[in-house]
């Protein structure tokens, strides 16, 4: 979803989390070629200008920095899933 598409109907929000908002808004001010403040995206977005702003400075998402503290890689996790699910087409 693009900037574009959030701000077509203003007066309905869409339902999206807040990792995904952070990352409109953060998208946002980078498609603005500086038209556009880090401040403002956040406003529009309903985060914390903060958030975004560490962005730019190189911090990664919480969920990819959360990864290196999983007992399983994700590529493990959709390999044990894929064996449940195709055990629970056995009947299983």
């Amino acid at each position: 979803m693009s900037f574009i598409e959030f701000r077509l109907d203003p007066n309905v929000p869409p339902d999206l989390s807040k990792a995904e908002r952070i990352g409109l808004a953060f998208q946002a001010w980078k498609d603005a070629n500086g038209q556009l403040s880090m401040r403002r995206a956040a406003r529009i977005f309903d985060v914390s200008w903060t958030t975004p702003q560490g962005r730019i400075k190189g911090a990664c998402p919480k969920a990819q920095a959360s990864q290196a503290m999983q007992r399983l890689s994700v590529a493990e996790e959709d390999t044990i899933r894929d064996w449940l699910l195709e055990l629970s087409n056995w009947g299983n």
